[in-house]
């Protein structure tokens, strides 16, 4: 593809910019993936027998659930 007359080139900045951003969200997607075992570990082992035995926070956790589903 050829260049037009009047179009900037990318300089060397942009192009590290991109480079970086790119790095940076790579980052945190294997941050929240590594962080993942972690969470499900806290729920299963510590939240939910709490929400097993009150019945009042087992309903606020399905209101809680049916609100982030209904919202996504």
């Amino acid at each position: 593809m050829p260049m037009q007359r009047g179009t900037p080139a990318h300089s060397l900045w942009s192009g590290l910019r991109h480079f970086l951003s790119h790095g940076v969200i790579t980052l945190l997607a294997v941050a929240i993936a590594f962080s993942l075992p972690g969470i499900a570990n806290y729920i299963l082992n510590e939240w939910w027998p709490h929400v097993e035995r009150n019945p009042n926070l087992l309903l606020a956790t399905e209101i809680a659930l049916a609100a982030i589903l209904r919202c996504s």
